[in-house]
């Protein structure tokens, strides 16, 4: 084993101790993980990181008190010439890290690897604050601009030498910030340049004069998203855990290495910052098969999660082709615009466990060639329950265990599948839904009033109110111009409070009168759409409104329900899946069908019926004859729908607001209402009395007074439904625009 490291050389030719030992450093039995010189000088600790990693990366070097001949672990005194600085709390190593990382650059071959080959954003970059490391000279000055602002004794990293404050000197490379469950810097990694069996390497300062210790602290991100799903991610290495964060929309934990926290302790850190957590979902690299000590470390977390907590625990793993890490995974489905879910599948911890288990009792040459004949295979027989029980530790993942394409009810009740996370009433993420309304009535006004609600945390009931928080919207117009939606924009925003003004300018996102190569935008070309999803992406929106489909997307034949799927509504999905937002799409109302009795709400819109069966809720707005007022319906919805409300727009403000009054019940939609026109034209096109319309309901057990059948009747005329060539006399019309079952 190669223990290259600074200041330890002398201990480099000295044997090992042979057989069973037990660690000084962790007090385990081991024969082969942590090792102990024959002269008690040095032990190399798998359990106990330390700033002295091997080369090799699989454990941690640690000099001995030997003066009893046993060999200890060394006091500081021993160890250090001068002892360890405190480490500074976390409010101050942010402070001064942040402080530390702006007056860095980050040079452009990182950058484009973080951006071309990682998948991260822009913005993303300039928010974590991956810095390059500065050269030898500036690392002087860079302490020295530092010392003059902050006090540097116990942030890791800094010591004093010489009578001045020094940045330790580290390989090329750039730093990639470990945070808290708080969004606080709490330590550094170097990413190094130099690829080696050790990619990273703490900021540290220890044994240096006045010098502190980094640690090896746990990273967060999207902790909201954690407290809100009760699922975390865990994974190995901080740039890991943001590239899963950003592509998956996850919350996820990250650990420094796999070793370097116990098990049982990492297990206690989920559940005290997360105390609602209820679900644990292990994200490590697949080198688990050729790699024991990847492997040792999942099995004892597995062990752990069991036996000290009653989380619910399952993997997620996928072909090592596609990648080392769930980063090369999701970075692949987005480049080659896959869906992440055809190259990843979720397993229960138990089968985990017995892959693990069953790699580690096979030999080494054959493992490589046994994972890749297991990740290739796609069918297994679950029935095959005495085989199973008499080769437990054989069996191995396939397509159909994991879920891909059908899953057995064992596995299916062990999965983790929480409803998406509704952005606005009936949306949730990676859901359609859809708003129809007829020509110039004000679904656009409507719409944006509802985006300036979404974006700044303004009530706007029933589609936005208290129980829904401020969101990133992204605004598609295909109807006005910019200066249009501009003055639309700063007419309504004076109806905003300031807090709610400062929130929608930095929460909503307009794409308005756009060209991308020469052409208008149409959602319905493959490259216009990814230059959507792409800003959605990065925008980070939650909520994607389109305005209008008619004027966004160009359709050969919009009531051929097959081509509506594939040539809309499968693409649209694919930019909510992606962007991991509710996309909400405007719609004109049919006018064939406008009013048809009917015809459900929900299918009112223009075109074919695919637009109404692929959205989860539908909303319906109509206007009121001769007013400024609207009826907002919810005509689709799995759960309780909101009663129709009426809602008028005050001109100067440009907002719609709820009235008082109560909307009463359409007739033309119930089921009085197909039965009279029903009966009438039972009689084909023979003319019918009003009295016997009524005889005629009553003998069917249906009591309506008088009063709604003549409602009922004016209604039918004016529909066409029905005519009425005298007074009190009803026939059919000779070629009825509606399907109406008929009356016998």
């Amino acid at each position: 084993m190669n223990l290259k490291f600074r200041g330890i050389e002398t201990y480099v030719d000295r044997p090992f101790r042979r057989g069973l030992i037990v660690c000084p450093v962790c007090g385990e039995k081991s024969r082969y993980h942590c090792r102990v010189r024959e002269d008690g000088s040095l032990a190399i600790c798998k359990n106990e990181p330390n700033d002295k990693p091997t080369s090799d990366g699989k454990g941690y070097i640690h000099i001995l008190d030997n003066s009893n001949g046993q060999g200890k672990k060394a006091s500081k005194a021993v160890q250090t010439a001068t002892p360890d600085i405190p480490k500074a709390d976390a409010d101050r190593l942010d402070e001064v890290y942040t402080a530390f990382l702006k007056c860095l650059e980050l040079k452009n071959h990182h950058f484009k690897n973080l951006v071309n080959r990682r998948g991260l954003t822009q913005q993303q970059l300039t928010e974590n604050l991956y810095k390059s490391v500065p050269s030898y000279n500036n690392r002087f000055e860079v302490a020295q601009r530092l010392s003059e602002s902050f006090d540097l004794e116990g942030i890791p990293g800094f010591y004093f030498k010489d009578g001045r404050w020094v940045l330790h000197l580290t390989y090329p490379g750039f730093y990639v910030p470990y945070r808290d469950e708080q969004g606080r810097i709490v330590g550094l990694q170097i990413r190094q340049d130099k690829d080696g069996q050790q990619k990273y390497r703490w900021l540290s300062s220890r044994d240096e004069e006045r010098g502190t210790s980094s640690g090896a602290p746990l990273h967060f991100v999207n902790p909201e998203t954690v407290r809100k799903t009760k699922e975390i991610f865990v994974t190995e290495g901080a740039l890991k855990a943001d590239i899963i964060s950003q592509l998956h929309n996850v919350g996820v934990m990250a650990m420094g290495g796999v070793n370097v926290l116990k098990a049982d302790i990492l297990v206690a850190t989920i559940e005290k910052t997360f105390p609602d957590i209820e679900q644990v979902v292990l994200a490590f690299d697949m080198d688990w098969d050729t790699n024991e000590y990847v492997r040792e470390a999942l099995l004892k977390l597995l062990e752990a999660l069991a036996s000290e907590s009653t989380l619910g625990v399952k993997a997620i793993i996928w072909d090592k082709k596609d990648g080392k890490g769930l980063d090369d995974v999701l970075w692949k489905a987005n480049q080659t615009e896959v869906n992440v879910n055809d190259l990843t599948r979720y397993v229960s911890a138990r089968k985990y466990q017995d892959s693990l288990l069953a790699c580690e009792s096979k030999p080494e040459e054959t493992k490589e060639a046994e994972t890749k004949e297991v990740t290739e295979k796609t069918v297994i027989e679950e029935n095959k329950s005495e085989e199973r029980n008499m080769n437990v530790k054989e069996e191995t993942y396939t397509n159909t265990e994991a879920g891909t394409f059908g899953v057995i009810c064992r596995d299916f009740l062990e999965m983790s599948l929480p409803n998406p996370e509704r952005v606005m009433f009936g949306l949730g993420r990676g859901n359609i839904g859809l708003m129809i309304a007829s020509t110039n009535i004000g679904k656009t006004t409507l719409a944006l009033n509802l985006s300036l609600s979404v974006a700044g945390n303004k009530d706007f009931s029933p589609l936005f109110n208290e129980n829904y928080k401020a969101r990133r919207v992204m605004y598609i117009d295909g109807e006005a111009t910019k200066a249009e939606l501009q003055a639309d924009i700063r007419k309504m925003l004076e109806s905003c409070s300031p807090e709610e003004q400062e929130l929608i300018k930095d929460n909503l996102c307009f794409i308005c009168d756009e060209e991308i190569n020469g052409e208008p935008l149409d959602l319905a070309n493959p490259e216009h759409l990814k230059d959507v999803m792409a800003r959605a992406i990065e925008f980070k929106t939650d909520l994607i409104i389109v305005d209008t489909l008619a004027a966004l997307i160009t359709m050969e034949d919009e009531n051929d329900n097959a081509k509506v799927k594939k040539e809309v509504i499968q693409p649209l999905e694919k930019l909510g899946r992606k962007a991991n937002a509710g996309v909400l799409l405007l719609h004109h109302t049919g006018k064939f069908i406008e009013g048809s009795p009917q015809a459900e709400d929900a299918y009112k819109g223009r075109g074919a019926s695919a637009f109404g069966a692929s959205s989860r809720v539908v909303f319906n707005l109509k206007k009121i004859k001769n007013s400024t007022k609207v009826i907002l319906s919810n005509s689709k919805f799995k759960g309780e729908k909101f009663e129709p409300v009426e809602m008028e727009l005050d001109k100067n403000s440009r907002w719609f607001k709820m009235t008082d009054n109560k909307v009463a019940q359409d007739d033309s939609t119930s089921k009085n209402y197909e039965q009279v026109v029903g009966i009438i034209r039972g009689f084909y096109e023979k003319e019918v009395k009003r009295a016997n319309i009524m005889k005629t309901l009553k003998e069917k057990g249906i009591e309506i007074s008088e009063s709604t059948l003549t409602r009922i009747l004016e209604v039918a005329v004016t529909k066409a439904d029905i005519t009425k060539p005298r007074n009190s006399y009803y026939s059919a019309p000779v070629n009825p625009q509606t399907e109406i079952p008929l009356a016998e």
